[in-house]
């Protein structure tokens, strides 16, 4: 058939008021056979309040916001339609987020909530460009009912001459700061969105990180250098130099007395910042056999390090120490399933086998550390085996690794063994995970596109949060005591989201 023939399949013509009305298949949401005699299901007089949140369409057909065209197959298959009636994007899944942001016109690289006011929010991304924007409420107590946030001031920034990459706030939420590929870090006052300095060094921008009490910033170059201006004045204070190739994670420890970066040269580095000198090299035997993706710094001790690795590895450093106190193998080029419930997803194919770093544990009924979504047992493919994300816990003595391979793993820091293997239904790559600031919980995100919410004491999952249509690439979160926390997500989809997580609820149902 020719293509003006699947168009006009895709076409349903109705009688109007006004005469013949044009319904196309992105505008159908459902279908139902209509019983001419029942009652119409809602009051022709129905008031504008009850129309609130639904969207206008082409065809003056009106749906909720967020719906799409789904085809449902004889199979229970489902699959989302494009603009042209093609199939291509994921099952359809709803969005739980409690408002989205789509100001950008591509893929949203970073986000960022200000510390002193969760309903300001910070974006970079692929147009070049980073959005100040704000929620119209903050998130309520819990258990306290409210309306629905909506979309409050928005500031674009001017354009940054290539893809926005890293955002941040100070840690007093009086600044922010953008970096982009293009070498550009931008300095903004927070309240009032002015931008104060353009800092001007590296030759791109691979991450942006503020002091974690003060207005030093610091920001890692593909040229193997780490800059440090103080924001204010602009004023460059340290350019650390030694690494061979791209710095691509850097960070203060979380005391802020040292700066430690990695590289794809496969070393971390320690500094000093007052004085600039490189403190400790690690790297070579018993070290990462590759580039270093993740860092971390542990909250009580700021010279405790937690590095991962595209080989698969963790390293547990003390810079202090200049030693590399434990090695864990999260997973293995040569990974498989072990073809049933039990053991590490990364164990050696064999039944109830352990990993080298630990083996998660059994449950009385045989399987392994089961969620709601994901079982291990699942088949690793070969090759997705890098450590894109490490994290530490403020409240227990454990640190978390999430990887290419769909899995994050818990790990003891007592004897360095494995707790838990939480497994992601259909393995999607972990891109990023963060501990609870005062909870035993971790979050994370995938290339499923699903937020994640798990107890770190069972390794249950809680909650799986949709509404993103592709990979989510970044997320940050804000918690406050006696209320919910406010996550946001940026994601390859082009939106950024709003999420209210509710954790002393499903804390009370996990524990129930």
């Amino acid at each position: 058939m020719d293509q003006d023939g699947q168009n006009r399949t895709q076409e349903t013509v109705l009688e109007g008021e006004d005469g013949p009305l044009m319904i196309l298949a992105e505008d159908v949401l459902e279908e139902f056979e209509v019983d001419d005699e029942a009652p119409p299901l809602e009051s022709e007089d129905e008031s504008e309040d009850e129309s609130e949140g639904i969207e206008e369409h082409e065809g003056n057909i009106k749906l909720p916001s967020g719906m799409r065209l789904v085809a449902e197959y004889a199979n229970g298959d489902m699959e989302v339609l494009g603009e042209e009636g093609e199939a291509g994007l994921p099952t359809s899944v709803a969005d739980m987020a409690v408002l989205s942001f789509r100001g950008h016109k591509g893929p949203i690289y970073a986000v960022a909530i200000n510390p002193r006011d969760s309903r300001s929010m910070l974006t970079g991304g692929g147009d070049d460009r980073a959005f100040f924007w704000e929620t119209t409420a903050a998130a309520p107590s819990v258990n306290t009912s409210t309306s629905m946030p909506g979309l409050g001031a928005v500031k674009e920034s001017e354009d940054h001459g290539e893809s926005v990459n890293a955002v941040g706030y100070s840690h007093d939420g009086s600044l922010a700061a953008t970096g982009a590929y293009s070498g550009k870090v931008l300095v903004w006052d927070a309240k009032t969105r002015g931008l104060l300095q353009t800092l001007e060094g590296p030759e791109d921008v691979e991450w942006l990180q503020w002091h974690p009490k003060g207005n030093l910033l610091l920001a890692g170059s593909k040229d193997g250098t780490v800059w440090m201006w103080l924001a204010v004045t602009g004023e460059c204070m340290r350019v650390f130099s030694g690494h061979e190739d791209a710095v691509t994670v850097g960070m203060f420890t979380s005391d802020g007395k040292l700066v430690v970066s990695g590289s794809m040269d496969g070393s971390v580095r320690v500094w000093g910042p007052k004085a600039g000198v490189c403190r400790h090299v690690f790297s070579g035997y018993a070290f990462h056999e590759g580039p270093v993706t993740a860092l971390a710094s542990h909250p009580s001790d700021g010279a405790l390090l937690l590095s991962g690795g595209m080989d698969g590895t963790a390293r547990l450093l003390h810079a202090a120490g200049k030693r590399v106190l434990a090695s864990m193998v999260h997973s293995e080029p040569t990974a498989v399933g072990n073809g049933g419930g039990g053991a590490s997803v990364n164990g050696r194919g064999k039944e109830g086998g352990k990993s080298e770093g630990g083996v998660a544990p059994m449950e009385e009924d045989g399987t392994g550390p089961g969620t709601e979504e994901g079982v291990a047992g699942e088949e690793v493919h070969e090759g997705n085996y890098s450590v894109e994300t490490v994290g530490f816990s403020s409240v227990l003595n454990w640190c978390a690794t999430g990887g290419m391979d769909g899995t994050m793993k818990i790990w003891d820091l007592g004897n360095f063994s494995c707790r838990h293997v939480c497994v992601h239904p259909g393995l999607p790559g972990v891109t990023k995970l963060q501990w609870h600031a005062s909870l035993p919980l971790i979050y994370t995100a995938a290339t499923d596109g699903v937020l994640r919410l798990w107890d770190a004491r069972s390794g249950a999952l809680l909650q799986a949060m949709t509404g993103h249509e592709d990979m989510i690439l970044d997320f940050a979160v804000h918690s406050a005591d006696g209320h919910m926390d406010v996550v946001l997500t940026g994601s390859d989809d082009g939106t950024a989201k709003v999420f209210w997580v509710d954790v002393q609820r499903y804390l009370q149902q996990s524990c129930s």
